[in-house]
C-alpha cells in the first residue's frame, strides 16, 4: 500500500482528524446522554429498567442473581474495581508512572480526568436526584443516588484515557488496540456488575458511560490544545 506523502495538507488525506473525531464522540455523547435523561424524568425508561433487573434475579429467591455463585463473586469483584478507592488508586499510580517517564501533560491529563469526572458525577446525581432501584433488594452498599452510575462513568473515563496515554508511548496499533478494547471492557463488566447487582438500572449505567466518553473526550481535547501551545512556544 503506498504511503502518504507528508508534505500533503491533512485535509487532502483519508484518515479522520483525531480532533474531529474526539468532538464528534464529546457531542454524540453529550446528546445522547442528554435524550436518556429526558427520559428518565419522565418515567419513560422505568418500565424497561424494572424488567431487567427482575431478569437478573432467580426467580425462585430474589435475593439471588441468576447463575452460579462464582459468577456473583465475580461481579463484585468488578464492582469493588469501580469505586472510589480503587480507582483513585489507579488514577495514582498512573501519575506515579508518568512522573517516572518525565510526561507531566499526560499526569495533568490523569489527574483532570478523574478528579473532574468525580465532581461532575457528584453533581448529576445531586441535580437528577434519582433513587436507587426499589424493586428488588440491592446485593451491595451505595449512596442513595443512582443516575448517572459512577462506577459506568469513571472506570471508562479513567481506564480508557490510560489506554490512550499509554497507547502514545508504544509502537504497533495492535497494542494500542489491545489497550483500549482491554479498558472498554473492564468498564462493560464493571457496568453490568452494577445491574445484576440491582444497585442501578440499566439506563443509569448506560448514561455513565456516556458521561464517560463526553468527559473523557473533552480533557483530551484540552490536553491536545495545551501541547500545541507548548510545541508553539518552543517553536
Amino acid at each position: 500500500m503506498s504511503q502518504i506523502p507528508p508534505n500533503i495538507p491533512y485535509s487532502h488525506r483519508t484518515a479522520v482528524p483525531p480532533v474531529l473525531v474526539a468532538q464528534l464522540l464529546m457531542a454524540a455523547s453529550f446528546a445522547l446522554f442528554a435524550a436518556i435523561a429526558v427520559a428518565v424524568l419522565a418515567g419513560e425508561t422505568q418500565g424497561l429498567d424494572d424488567k431487567v433487573l427482575i431478569a437478573l434475579r432467580d426467580a425462585g429467591d430474589v435475593l439471588r442473581p441468576v447463575g452460579p455463585r462464582w459468577f456473583e463473586e465475580i461481579m463484585r469483584a468488578f464492582t469493588a474495581l469501580g469505586t472510589g478507592m480503587s480507582l483513585t488508586a489507579v488514577v495514582l499510580l498512573g501519575i506515579a508512572w508518568f512522573h517516572f517517564r518525565g510526561d507531566r501533560l499526560s499526569m495533568g491529563m490523569l489527574a483532570l480526568v478523574g478528579a473532574g469526572g468525580f465532581l461532575i458525577n457528584t453533581a448529576l446525581k445531586l441535580l437528577f436526584d434519582r433513587p436507587r432501584p426499589s424493586v428488588l433488594p440491592m446485593l451491595s452498599d451505595s449512596d442513595p443516588w443512582s443516575f448517572p452510575s459512577g462506577h459506568a462513568m469513571m472506570t471508562l473515563a479513567i481506564f480508557l484515557a490510560l489506554a490512550v496515554l499509554i497507547g502514545d508511548s508504544v509502537r504497533g496499533k495492535w497494542m494500542r488496540s489491545t489497550l483500549v478494547t482491554a479498558a472498554v471492557t473492564i468498564s462493560a463488566f464493571v457496568g453490568f456488575s452494577r445491574m445484576y447487582l440491582g444497585v442501578h438500572y440499566p439506563s443509569d449505567v448506560l448514561a455513565g458511560w456516556l458521561a464517560g466518553t463526553a468527559w473523557l473526550s473533552a480533557c483530551w481535547l484540552i490536553a491536545r490544545r495545551m501541547k500545541e501551545r507548548r510545541l508553539a512556544r518552543t517553536q
